[in-house]
């Protein structure tokens, strides 16, 4: 029997026949016949599936029809079942760099989800005893201190006068209204241990309080300005004027 595209599976409408199966298994013999079957219409058919790419409108209707489905809903797997996964996966994303539309999809996809206490102790179980391998414990030691390209003598560790208080960073961060000047996100946006803005120094001069040297940073573009500082000093105060 050829199978035309378009036409009615031969059992569609038969009362009772979807069901006469449910939970019944097939034998290791079946299985085996039905792989050697599937693997001889490939050979004669030469349609290999393996490697072949779905099309941008294929994959939309897959995900319309996905939309609303939990196949795994209320279900568990096994600890046999998770110790098969884990091995399968195992060393597959090693060396795999994601491209930066990559994060941006999964930063999104994490956004606002919030973890349970559950959760966050088997994380802090799994991660306790955790150790840096020796190269890299190596590299820390050899980028440490004067060794580091953006040393600047130790001066982070220079005490900020006693003016730099909570006062004045919400100051200015109220003046730049809770907006990182650098990427745009609003302080309300931020997740995480710092969901403030920080107070950026544009000069990295600590005694240097004047609010026009004073600009609202998120952390990770607070993070950024640590290096390459004559580029940094340039573009904060062209963006002033």
């Amino acid at each position: 029997m050829v199978y035309i595209k378009g036409q009615k599976a031969w059992n569609k409408g038969i009362a009772g026949y979807s069901t006469k199966w449910k939970g019944r298994h097939h034998t290791e013999n079946a299985k085996r016949k039905m792989s050697n079957s599937a693997k001889e219409r490939v050979k004669r058919l030469g349609i290999p599936f393996k490697g072949m790419k779905h099309t941008e409108e294929s994959k939309k209707k897959i995900g319309l029809k996905s939309i609303g489905r939990k196949p795994m809903l209320g279900k568990h797997l096994s600890r046999e079942a998770k110790l098969k996964i884990s091995k399968a996966n195992k060393g597959r994303l090693k060396g795999i760099k994601f491209t930066d539309e990559h994060r941006l999809k999964i930063g999104i996809a994490n956004k606002g989800k919030k973890r349970t206490e559950e959760y966050k102790i088997k994380s802090s179980r799994l991660r306790k005893g955790l150790h840096f391998s020796p190269k890299t414990e190596w590299k820390k030691g050899e980028m440490s201190g004067s060794n580091n390209p953006f040393w600047k003598g130790g001066i982070s560790k220079e005490p900020y006068p006693f003016e730099w208080s909570d006062n004045l960073k919400e100051s200015i961060r109220q003046r730049d209204r809770y907006i990182c000047q650098l990427c745009g996100i609003h302080q309300d946006e931020l997740r995480g241990f710092n969901r403030r803005l920080d107070v950026h120094h544009i000069d990295y001069d600590k005694d240097n309080l004047n609010p026009i040297n004073l600009i609202s940073l998120c952390r990770k573009c607070h993070m950024k300005t640590n290096s390459n500082r004559d580029y940094w000093i340039n573009y904060f105060k062209n963006y002033e004027t």
